[in-house]
């Protein structure tokens, strides 16, 4: 994590005020670091969400959007930072301050297939489909990361956003974390977890940021 990310950290333990965790943000850069919201959603093990916990979470992070679904649980909301990748691992930082038991493993990359994005963008499944296919608009479009059900194509909304934005011009009001960026995060989370006995949550460790992880893109 970038030496100023883990300083904001360190701060906010010290302040001791988890309602203020955000506010604190704000206010200690001045607006200077947190120039965009990124939706950020954590998939959390060794966790429930009871009703006690829900309160801790809205009382820190009152947008969020907790799920436990088939056995996945996750926390979403939106973040603050300057890009994507503090985004995530101020989060990160903020499950482990308010829920030290559990365990962040990986973020959700948020899914969607044909009729998710033409819900989300507001067009039809048959414009959405020639876009995909390369029949309308400048080509290009993302490579799905795979199939669900009978063939589904599915493509994260990060890579969709990133899309309509650069090839369409069109501004979908929202920004995610980019695969490439979730790929960094997860491999970080998963280094560290295979570090710390099974059943740990807690926040990152100091000792073991000693050193940033690795930028997205960086060689």
């Amino acid at each position: 994590m970038p030496a100023r990310s883990l300083f904001l950290i360190d701060w906010l333990r010290a302040a001791g005020h988890l309602g203020s965790l955000l506010a604190g943000a704000n206010a200690i850069l001045g607006g200077f670091m947190l120039r965009a919201t990124f939706s950020v959603s954590l998939v959390l093990e060794n966790f429930e969400f009871t009703d006690g916990n829900l309160d801790r979470v809205f009382e820190v992070l009152p947008d969020a959007v907790p799920s436990s679904i088939g056995g996945l649980t996750s926390l979403a909301t939106p973040v603050e930072a300057a890009d994507a990748e503090a985004a995530a691992f101020l989060l990160v930082e903020l499950v482990g301050e308010i829920f030290p038991e559990a365990m962040a493993v990986r973020l959700d990359q948020d899914l969607v297939a044909i009729s998710d994005i033409a819900a989300r963008t507001e067009r039809s499944r048959e414009s959405v489909r020639l876009l995909v296919e390369g029949k309308r608009g400048p080509g290009g479009f993302p490579a799905p990361v795979g199939t669900v059900g009978d063939g589904i194509r599915v493509w994260p909304w990060a890579s969709i956003l990133g899309w309509f934005r650069d090839a369409l011009g069109e501004d979908l009001g929202e920004h995610a974390v980019p695969p490439e960026v979730a790929a960094v995060v997860d491999a970080h989370l998963a280094s560290r977890n295979q570090r710390l006995p099974r059943g740990y949550g807690g926040s990152l460790d100091p000792v073991m940021t000693s050193s940033e992880p690795p930028r997205a893109g960086a060689a």
